[in-house]
C-alpha cells in the first residue's frame, strides 16, 4: 500500500502489460465475432438492455437473441482463458 495504510493505485509494470495484453486479445476476439454476436453483447452490456429491447432492436425474438448473446459472451471469455 501507500503511504499511511493506503492502498497504491499504481500497479506493477508486469499487471499492466498483463491488462494491456487482454485488451488486444480481446478486442482482437471482438473483431472476428460474427455482427449478430456483437450487436447482442454489445446492447447487453454497453447499453443494458433488456432481452425484450434486444430483440426489438435486432428484429429477432427473444430465444434467438438469447442464443446470440451467449455463443458471443463464450467465445470472449474462451479468449481470456
Amino acid at each position: 500500500g501507500g503511504p499511511g495504510g493506503e492502498k497504491s493505485d499504481r500497479s506493477s509494470p508486469s499487471k499492466k502489460l498483463m491488462t494491456v495484453e487482454m485488451a488486444v486479445r480481446m478486442a482482437s476476439v471482438w473483431e472476428r465475432l460474427p455482427e449478430d454476436q456483437r450487436e447482442a453483447v454489445r446492447l447487453r452490456y454497453f447499453e443494458s438492455s433488456s432481452l425484450e429491447k434486444m430483440a426489438e432492436a435486432m428484429d429477432g425474438r427473444k430465444p434467438a437473441v438469447a442464443a446470440l448473446l451467449k455463443r458471443g459472451m463464450a467465445a470472449l471469455r474462451k479468449a481470456l482463458d
